[in-house]
């Protein structure tokens, strides 16, 4: 993130909203709980079925590792466009918000409901900013 948006934010009070937000913690830990689900399923699968291949047990902790990664992987690909909507959303909030209010108007009230000093904080730095220009 560049420093004039960093400053945007933090300057409109949505740089609070931003630091509440704990979307990419919480994505990444849903994908690692996907990845210990996978991991759990793939162990299970080999202990029921005893494949010829891993009878001895030796590719156990192999095929344990590659399907957490590979479960990990997938659900992290997946969620990826849910935190990008998210910073898109804030980062529109802070520089237009004006836009935010015509086009996505439930996202901007659910914004102002959970975080009321930030309605306050965006109408004055566009005052601000007209006044500059």
């Amino acid at each position: 993130m560049t420093d004039s948006k960093r400053s945007s934010l933090r300057d409109t009070g949505i740089y609070v909203a931003v630091n509440e937000l704990v979307i990419g913690p919480a994505l990444t830990m849903g994908a690692v709980t996907i990845g210990y689900a996978c991991a759990l399923f793939a162990y299970i699968y080999l202990i029921k079925t005893e494949p010829t291949y891993n009878r001895e047990g030796e590719y156990t902790d192999t095929v344990v590792a590659i399907a957490f990664v590979i479960g990990f992987q997938i659900t992290n690909v997946l969620t990826t466009p849910i935190a990008s909507g998210v910073d898109a959303m804030l980062v529109l909030a802070a520089s237009e918000p004006s836009l935010l209010m015509a086009h996505h108007a439930e996202i901007y009230t659910e914004i102002i409901d959970r975080y009321p000093g930030v309605q306050l904080s965006l109408l004055a730095s566009r005052t601000n900013a007209s006044r500059d220009s």
